[in-house]
């Protein structure tokens, strides 16, 4: 178990870094203020689209979707039971409509793309990115077609043209594309540059995720974050109880040891920084999102190793 939880709390440590980097250059104003702006679109249109690419084109095809579909099974599960665990919790946590938006938003999902799929890269390689994707997919489509779209203050939301325009995410195209490419066979093709490349790129989501969330979080007052006493509360839930009880519920209905560590590192990665990004750039308040983000990143170095080891000892 000790060998087990070394392995991850290294590859967590390499993140905490990036982050505690990120939080230095916003500190010491060693980047432009708009750093945040472009790390995030070079993450949402660039590595994230290329990590997934890479993935799809060594392992997509279709004996390997018929073997996966009992992840997408487990997936839409697990994605359906968040979405209803999340709304009922998230009225426990505040009275005032928009912040509710927000804990139910972190209630809901956690951070499975900028922490997660690095780490899944980190322990199970391309084969265990192909068969995430697979599994996140029916709650890629709900973050980006409800829950992000949720964020957006009252009176500022996007027409439905925008809203469907949310839903078909880089990520979601790429995947789309993938999918396509392997079960034509036309994968084969492709020019070997193209899978170095996108290996290359995919590669820098984990790093630069976390000098993203770093870069944000150092844009705020430290002590104003750690006030927020519901937050820990919240990081507790999603960081360790939610995790546990969706693994819980794949294992139920007869997912393997696989299923269940992939289902535990979807849902315990930390809260995301959509509750920062969004609200910021519509005028909301950000420093309940903020503190969701600083918290559980640096507890989830700890907690994820935790769960990981724990898992891998009795499954």
């Amino acid at each position: 178990m000790l060998e087990t939880f070394g392995t991850v709390f290294s590859t967590m440590m390499g993140m905490l870094i990036c982050l505690i980097i990120g939080y230095i250059l916003r500190r010491f104003h060693l980047e432009p203020g708009n750093t945040a702006t472009v790390l995030s679109k070079l993450e949402l249109y660039v590595l994230m689209p290329a990590l997934t690419l890479s993935s799809f084109i060594k392992n997509c095809n279709l004996q390997s979707l018929q073997e996966n579909g009992g992840l997408f099974v487990y997936g839409l599960v697990c994605t359906v039971a968040a979405l209803g665990v999340g709304k009922l919790l998230g009225r426990c946590f505040s009275k005032d409509g928009y912040e509710r938006k927000i804990y139910t938003y972190s209630l809901i999902c956690a951070n499975f793309g900028y922490i997660g799929k690095p780490l899944v890269a980190s322990l199970f390689g391309s084969q265990g990115v192909f068969e995430f994707d697979i599994m996140t997919l029916s709650l890629s489509v709900l973050v980006y077609g409800y829950l992000v779209p949720s964020l957006v203050p009252e009176g500022k939301e996007k027409s439905k043209g925008g809203r469907l325009r949310s839903l078909f995410s880089p990520i979601t195209v790429v995947m789309l594309v993938g999918i396509l490419l392997g079960l034509t066979g036309w994968s084969q093709y492709l020019p070997g540059f193209l899978l170095k490349t996108a290996e290359s790129l995919g590669g820098c989501v984990g790093p630069v995720a976390m000098i993203l969330t770093g870069f944000v979080i150092g844009g705020f007052h430290l002590p104003d974050l750690l006030k927020i006493k519901k937050v820990y509360l919240v990081s507790v839930l999603r960081l360790l109880v939610l995790p546990l009880v969706f693994v819980a519920l794949v294992w139920l209905m007869g997912g393997d040891k696989n299923a269940c560590l992939l289902t535990m590192i979807a849902f315990s990665s930390a809260l995301g920084l959509n509750t920062v990004v969004i609200p910021a750039t519509h005028g909301g308040d950000t420093h309940t999102g903020a503190s969701m983000a600083m918290i559980s990143s640096v507890a989830c170095v700890v907690t994820i190793p935790l769960l990981y080891a724990f898992l891998n000892m009795i499954l």
